[in-house]
Order: structure tokens, then sequence, then C-alpha cells
């Protein structure tokens, strides 16, 4: 009691932690949970039920991306035995760590502080996922804890070279792609400490990145292959280079219009580095900034606004202290001033940019159609507060629990509150064939490709046996049940693991009559006459950005497709019947992803 007595009374306290205080008290009140976040809730429950790391209990699949958040999730959720306020708990402690570090085992000047402090006050994207159930946070809370320690030292020595390692390894565990942030610093550590003992540096380097390498030992015996399931599905694809770098694009358009304090706190933090830099971390941090905001580009960005800026962001801000030169002397007033506006002109056009509890909450109008990207927190905050996270559960699915194996457009909050049931999201994202056909429609969005679905499939889950109609199909399928269902040391599952991630040849899908044309699970419409209307009107209520909608003619054994993106608030829509239907007329149409409940009207 008397440590925080002293700590309080100190001066050079207390703007830290009124600026601290403001800023947690503003994450709190707009705190949330995402619908990714249940895909690896549900993974957690089934291996507290003893069914380990299992999305799906007869299969072994990787279906999250960071396995450091999942084990601390599990270890939280072990002693709760609660998992939607451990998860935000989980967020809000790990964020408050990040920000403690930040505010105060951090030297700034006053001006600094102030700057900073209102760049991470008015971003949204950092603010959004520093909960979201997601592993952002902790991400915070590792980038703070290696550059801390990486501008603590001019110079290297071998005990500096582990911890960097350390973290470097808990961050990779974290997430993958992060490593692009804190690889160039690490190397520029790594040479300062060099002396021409290769081995000693080697052995320092990989024992700090230990438990990621264990972790991937871990992955290639028990899931089969060394990337999360979502690396396959996103990124393992036909599609062309162009339209991911289109899509990226996109994302940073979308933040720029609609966060662009993230974007600019970005920009500064970079222009903090490279300007006069008084020693070379500054360049080695940049670097790797750049680097993942390139990798943002090529990856196609996210359906999550913000999400892949919030890390970066966060860096660039705890960085920025440390270039000594700027807010030197009062030459930088100007600059001082340009800095304020940018977040202060966002604050007057989007108001929700401090939290979407304000009543001139601007933010249901953040959402780009046509692009691709949405404001996930928007929509799910509602949905996922836990007054509601019952009652919002859609009757077509609580009345179907009973049915063992389900095709399912979603895999997060509807699947993880029924147990016992084998989903089939059709995305693939939890599915390890589905992840590896072909994607079904040019119309894709990131984070959402809808994959072919092999006909048989649906019987090879409830029967056990395959088949699957399509030949080529059926014979990777073999091979891949094995891997994910066999036992782990059967004489021929290291044969096949081995085969499926060196090779890496995938059915073709050449037979596309063995193939849905349309979800196996959609939502059907019988008209009982032929129609031959012009119009569609839908008023439903959907959890899925993007709807399919396919006009059947059952007499001639025909049907057309529209498949488009809806936003997430929208009650009413219309869609225009395809003119190769139009003539020969429909007597069905089928709706897709089935969680809508609403009515469906031909208009002339």
């Amino acid at each position: 009691m008397t440590a925080v007595k002293m700590f309080l009374s100190e001066r050079k306290n207390r703007l830290p932690l009124i600026f601290m205080t403001l800023l947690f008290v503003l994450i709190c009140s707009a705190a949330w949970v995402g619908d990714d976040a249940f895909i690896g809730l549900r993974t957690v429950k089934h291996f507290l039920q003893g069914h380990g790391w299992r999305y799906n209990i007869s299969e072994r699949v990787q279906t999250f991306t960071n396995p450091l958040w999942i084990i601390c999730i599990t270890i939280a959720a072990a002693i709760t035995r609660e998992y939607y306020f451990t998860l935000l708990f989980l967020n809000l402690s790990t964020t408050a760590a990040a920000l403690y570090l930040f505010y105060f085992r951090q030297e700034k000047s006053v001006k600094q502080l102030i700057f900073c402090s209102v760049l991470l006050i008015f971003s949204t994207a950092f603010k959004d996922y520093a909960t979201s159930g997601l592993e952002n946070s902790l991400g915070y809370l590792l980038s703070a804890l290696f550059f801390l320690r990486f501008f603590s030292k001019t110079t290297f020595d071998d005990k500096d070279i582990f911890c960097l390692s350390l973290v470097t390894g808990l961050t990779l565990l974290n997430r993958m792609d992060t490593i692009l942030i804190v690889f160039p610093a690490l190397s520029y550590a790594c040479l300062r400490c060099y002396n021409g003992k290769k081995k000693r540096l080697f052995f320092l380097v990989f024992s700090g990145l230990s438990p990621f390498i264990l972790w991937e030992i871990f992955c290639i015996i028990y899931y089969g292959f060394p990337f999360p399931n979502t690396y396959y599905t996103k990124l393992q694809t036909s599609i062309p280079l162009n339209e991911y770098l289109i899509r990226g694009w996109w994302y940073y358009e979308y933040s720029f219009l609609f966060d662009i304090v993230t974007l600019f706190g970005i920009a500064a933090g970079l222009f903090a580095m490279f300007y006069k830099p008084a020693d070379f971390r500054f360049i080695a941090t940049g670097i790797g900034i750049v680097l993942y905001l390139l990798y943002i580009l090529y990856i196609g960005g996210d359906f999550m606004a913000g999400r892949f800026f919030s890390v970066p962001f966060f860096v660039s801000v705890f960085v920025f202290p440390y270039n000594r030169l700027l807010f030197k002397s009062e030459k930088q007033l100007g600059f001082s001033i340009l800095c304020l506006s940018v977040p202060i002109t966002q604050f007057l056009i989007y108001p929700s940019t401090l939290s979407c509890w304000l009543p001139w909450n601007t933010r249901q109008n953040c959402f780009l159609e046509r692009k691709t990207v949405g404001d996930e927190k928007h929509f799910w905050h509602n949905i996922t507060r836990k007054k509601k996270m019952t009652l919002r559960l859609p009757l077509d699915f609580r009345l179907k629990q009973t049915m063992p194996v389900r095709f399912y457009a979603t895999a997060g909050l509807l699947p993880f509150n029924n147990d016992g049931i084998h989903i089939v999201d059709s995305y693939g994202l939890t599915d390890s064939l589905l992840a590896r056909l072909p994607l079904r429609y040019d119309n894709w969005r990131t984070g959402h490709i809808l994959r072919s679905f092999p006909k048989g499939y649906r019987e090879t889950l409830l029967s056990g046996k395959n088949m699957i109609e399509d030949k080529e199909t059926a014979l990777y399928y073999d091979k891949l049940k094995e891997i994910i269902s066999a036992p782990l040391f059967s004489e021929t599952r290291f044969k096949n693991i081995f085969e499926l991630n060196v090779k890496n040849k995938r059915p073709s899908v050449k037979n596309k009559n063995a193939f849905y044309v349309f979800y196996p699970d959609a939502f059907s419409v019988d008209f009982n006459e032929m129609k031959h209307g012009n119009l569609l009107s839908l008023e439903m209520e959907c959890i899925s950005s993007q709807l399919a909608v396919s006009f059947i003619n059952t007499k001639e054994n025909v049907s057309s497709f529209v498949s488009d993106f809806v936003p997430p608030s929208t009650k009413k829509i219309y869609i225009e019947v395809p003119e190769e239907i139009k003539t020969i007329g429909f007597d069905r149409i089928k709706i897709a992803p089935p969680v809508l409940f609403g009515k469906a009207e031909l208009i002339d």
C-alpha cells in the first residue's frame, strides 16, 4: 500500500496515469467479442472436455492462427470454467500491461506524452482490437516487451539476444505474420552482438525461438501440417496476385476514410524512425513496420476493418518517444499543431471514434458494401453482449441441433453454442478438405472465399465411409482423412503427411457435375407454380455479409445463381432475376447462408 501511495504522490506519474485511465475506460466501455474469437473458444471448450484442441471432435484440424493466445485462454478457462468474461478479462489485462509499459517504463517528454496519448485515444483500430477476443492485445504486450528491451541498450550482450529471441518466439507463437515487425530489429541486435562465435549466437537465438519450434513439431505430429488451416483456405488459392493487391488497397482505403488517425499514427512513427535517426535501431524498426504494411497489401487486407493495422500502429506510437530530436524545440510547434489537428478533425466528422456508446454514433454507416471491408466491431458488439447471446440465436439453427452434420456459413458464435454437431463451414476455415478445393465464385471477399462442395461429402461424414463422387477428390480425401482422424502413429499416416505437405498436389475439380453449385444446407422456398417476375424482395435477418440466391426450375432441372455482398444492418433487399431464367420461369428459390428468417416476395 505504501508503494502505491509513493507511486501516486510522484508528480511525474500523475499525467501518464490520467491518460492511461481515460484510455482504459474508453476500451472497457465498448468491449466486445467477435465471431472469429468463438472459433478458438470452441476449440478450447473441446480441449477442456477432453477431446484435444479440435474444432470438430472427430478431426484434428488447427482452426486457429494464434496458438499462444489459445493456450492462455485454455489455462484461464480451466480455472474459471467460463468463456465469455474470461476472454474479455485476458484482452483487458494484456492491454493494460502493454499500456503500463508504455506510460511508466519509458521516458518521454510532456509533448510526446500528450501527442502519443491523443493518437491512442482517437485510433479506432487500436481500441477496437484491444478487446474483440482476438490475439491483438497480446500482440501489443509482446511488442512493448520487445522494443522496450531493444531500445534500452545501444550494445547487446548474450542475455539481451536470448530475451529478444524469446519474445520473438512468443510473437511467432501468438501470430506468425507479426514476425515481419520484429525480425529486422532482432537481426540488427544479433549483428551488434556478433563477435565471431557463430555457434553461441545460433544457440542463443535457437533457445529463444524454442517455444515456436516446439509448437511446429507438435503441429506436424498432431495436426499433420505446419500452418493453420486458414493459411491454406485464404492464401493457397488460384486467385491472381493482382486481385489480392486490389483488396489490400481497399483495406487501406477504408482506414483512410473512417480511421485516418491509425494510418497517421503509423506514418508519424515511421517519420520518427527515419528522421535523422540517432542509430540504426530506428531504421531496423521502421523496416519491420514497412514490411508488415506491404504484407497487408499482399494478402488482400482483411474483412475486419483496422485489425491488421492495430499492432503496427501501437509499435509506431511506442517507438515514437525514443527519437529525442522531435519536439525538442519550439520550432516543432507547427508540427505539433498538425499532428493534433488530424485526430480532432476525425472526431468532429466521426464522433464514434471514441466509443460506440456515444449517442451520436455514426459507425453503422461505416461499411463499404462493394469493397468487402466491414466494421466488425459495430456489427458484433450488440450480438455478443452477454444479455443477448442466447436470445439472438436464429430459430433455424436451434431447431436442428439434433442433426449430426451441418454445412454452415459461419464458424464462430452459433457453432460454439451447439456441441456435438460436426460443422462444415462454407469458407473452409474449419474444414481441411474444403480448404484445399478451388474457390466456387469469382466474386470473393477477403477472408470469405467460398469453396466447392463435393457431392457425397455429407454422406461421407455421416457414415464414416468415403462416398465422394469425384474420384480425384475421393482419393485425396482418403489420405487427408488418415492424417486428421487416424491414430497419431499409424503406419501410413506420416507417409501421407510428407506427401501432402511436400508435393502439395490438390484436387483439380475437373468434373463439375460431381460438385454442388450451391450450399447443401440452403434455405428453400417453393412457389408451387412457375414464376416469371423481374425482382425478388427479401426481408430477413442475416448475420453473414455475403448472401447467395439460386433461382431453380425443377421441371427443366436448371438453375441460375446470384451472389452479392449485403451490409449486416440491411433488413430488406431487392435482387434482380437473371435474364437466362426469367424467360423459362422458376418455381423454387434457395437462399444461403441459412442463418436467416423472414419472407420472400416476387415483384413483376
